[in-house]
């Protein structure tokens, strides 16, 4: 993909540089499978960098309960961002993914489900 993520970020880059980061690598990866993973309330990453979804957690004694965001993380580092930001993150994505892939109608089905749960 010739555009990256975060050119089209216009908010702060280097306090959302693990937000930036994974929705980039999202993007490059594979942005239909992690966002039907996303779509089923299910975090996702790997040891490196990665997206938890409050439903991470059974409940509230947990360690890093949280149900008021989403989180970023990537190593020993993470960031919180409310649902706002994690949908417009997700918009802008799909923004970059359509220029070179098209439209796609699970994609927009994942992304309502997604705005449902959280907005």
């Amino acid at each position: 993909m010739k555009e990256k993520f975060e050119e089209l970020f216009f908010e702060d880059k280097e306090k959302y540089a693990i937000v930036i980061a994974f929705f980039d690598w999202m993007i490059r990866s594979d942005f239909k499978g992690i966002l039907n993973t996303l779509a089923q309330d299910m975090s996702y990453g790997n040891e490196v960098l990665g997206c938890n979804l409050p439903s991470l957690f059974e409940n509230e004694d947990e360690e890093g309960y949280f149900d008021d965001g989403v989180e970023f993380y990537m190593i020993d580092k993470d960031i919180k961002v409310d649902f706002h930001m994690y949908i417009k993150c997700l918009e802008l994505a799909y923004g970059i993914y359509i220029k070179e892939n098209g439209e796609n109608e699970d994609i927009k089905n994942n992304l309502i489900n997604i705005k449902k749960r959280y907005l």
